[in-house]
């Protein structure tokens, strides 16, 4: 819910994602009586945690696109003179027989910078974030929008390498699996005859896969099945959400019997 609407359909850009779930209008409706948020305004402080979010995963996309041989010395330094920031590479010019250092150096140098600049702009700007007039992203407005576009710009070469597209594909592969396999068994009819659960069902043995916390979450008081199709969804949805990615391989694996590797 309040998310997910496009700029050029006149949202806004804090509604470029769901803000919340219809599960938690309640919960969100007693946090923004409690905090006097003013109407639909996002809460001051996760400006910052989108701008930390941001600027941790970005910037050490250059570490993983060196180790992946993605990112060259050459490659780092015509981007950033693209860019316009050559002199965010002064003074690591020593180091770059030795790749692996030069990288993490640069990783914190351009981080500490980031978020140094960030939270200057946000105590610039503090007075319109509170009053909620303030609509757009920190970083990008702050004296580190160059900086982040480096990173963006490396970031593609890392995203379009062989190696990286194909654990995205197997993980699409994954996630669509899971989805649907949890999907299919708790819509089916046969979970449940008469209004109880089938326990001989191969559906019933796939909803027994789910922890248990999920389910109880899931379930009213009494309950061992959700009978609202909503919660169901939910139920999916937290549950594989859950997932670490070796759970989640796994999983898939003893399911289907296919190597992964």
């Amino acid at each position: 819910m309040e998310g997910n609407k496009k700029m050029s359909d006149g949202g806004k850009y804090s509604q470029k994602k769901y803000g919340y779930f219809t599960s938690e209008k309640e919960d969100y409706n007693r946090i923004i009586e409690t905090l006097g948020l003013k109407g639909k305004t996002r809460h001051p402080l996760t400006f910052l945690l989108e701008a930390a979010d941001d600027i941790a995963y970005s910037v050490s996309d250059i570490e993983d696109g060196h180790k992946l041989g993605i990112i060259t010395l050459d490659r780092i330094k015509r981007t950033f003179s693209t860019h316009d920031c050559p002199g965010e590479l002064v003074g690591l010019k020593k180091y770059e027989s030795n790749m692996d250092l030069y990288v993490r150096l640069l990783r914190i140098k351009c981080q500490s910078k980031m978020l140094i600049k960030t939270t200057k702009e946000y105590n610039r700007r503090i007075n319109e974030i509170i009053e909620g007039d303030f609509d757009s992203e920190i970083l990008k407005v702050s004296e580190a929008s160059k900086l982040r576009d480096v990173f963006k710009e490396l970031s593609v070469y890392n995203f379009s390498n062989i190696k990286v597209l194909k654990c995205e594909l197997l993980g699409q592969e994954v996630l669509s699996y899971l989805l649907n396999t949890f999907y299919n068994a708790l819509f089916s009819k046969e979970i449940c005859l008469n209004g109880k659960l089938n326990r001989k069902s191969k559906e019933f043995k796939i909803y027994s896969l789910i922890s248990k916390n999920y389910i109880d979450k899931a379930c009213n008081e009494g309950e061992e099945f959700p009978t609202d199709n909503y919660k169901k969804f939910m139920l999916i949805t937290d549950y594989v959400s859950g997932m670490t990615d070796t759970y989640a391989l796994n999983l898939y694996q003893e399911l289907t019997g296919k190597p992964l590797y």
